[in-house]
């Protein structure tokens, strides 16, 4: 099955979903595909990962910073997302990495990187 995604758009085996903003870069990992969004500079959307069956099923968008830690200041979006040993993480412009679940969004933990 051919996933692949230009600007704004993601194209599935038999879907295509189009978001407000440009697609980053898109994660394939077993059975999902993690869509990290592109979001503008000054633009108020932080959560921007998203992940997808093959067929093109929502099954999450990344759990709410504020809701998991509602003192941390600073929210901004997630600028790339990685998948090592069995861990999705997300990281932000101020460094911050976000261990994040895979089955349901939810974020686990972080960390500073800088």
């Amino acid at each position: 099955m051919t996933i692949s995604f230009k600007g704004d758009t993601i194209r599935f085996e038999e879907k295509e979903i189009t978001f407000d903003y440009n697609i980053d870069k898109i994660k394939e990992i077993d059975n999902t595909v993690v869509v990290l969004l592109d979001i503008p500079p000054k633009v108020n959307f932080y959560r921007n990962l998203l992940a997808f069956e093959k067929n093109g099923k929502l099954l999450w968008q990344v759990q709410d910073i504020k809701e998991k830690y509602p003192d941390l200041e600073g929210i901004i979006p997630f600028i790339d997302v990685f998948y090592n040993d069995d861990i999705l993480s997300a990281v932000d412009f101020y460094g911050r990495n976000f261990k994040i679940s895979l089955t349901n969004g939810n974020i686990l933990d972080f960390h500073a990187v800088k």
